[in-house]
């Protein structure tokens, strides 16, 4: 008897969950890859390296704050190429962004545990690309 109520959820409709008995409806679904959406800004060197720009040199030290700035300048050309210009200036006498040819402001879309390990990168989409004057 014991045996029968136990596994008598196994009948129910996808979805249908119950105290006490359950048919565990959140491991009856197919895994969702987590994507994160970003707005970030990088330097590339005339290889296409990339070079990451801290918030320090969006706004100031706070992630958050840079983060603010960066959503805020996505929304219109005008201000992401502002902002550009503005991280183009700040870089300048920062030795690790020496070999920059450019700056750019970029949404992404990635897969958040791929682009964490550093496996792959998503789609982006360029907002602005400002030159640092650098040669390549």
């Amino acid at each position: 008897m014991v045996v029968a109520v136990t596994t008598w959820p196994v009948v129910w409709d996808k979805g249908r969950d119950s105290f006490p008995l359950s048919s565990y409806p959140m491991f009856a679904r197919p895994e969702v890859k987590p994507t994160v959406h970003l707005h970030y800004a990088i330097a590339v060197d005339g290889n296409g390296e990339r070079i990451i720009v801290g918030p320090e040199h969006v706004a100031n030290s706070e992630v958050l704050q840079a983060r603010a700035a960066l959503s805020r300048a996505v929304r219109s050309r005008k201000r992401a190429n502002e902002l550009c210009e503005k991280i183009v200036a700040s870089i300048a006498d920062d030795g690790d962004f020496e070999r920059a040819t450019e700056v750019r402001i970029v949404s992404g879309k990635h897969d958040a545990v791929a682009y964490l390990r550093g496996d792959t990168e998503g789609q982006e989409r360029v907002r602005a690309t400002c030159p640092t004057g650098a040669q390549p």
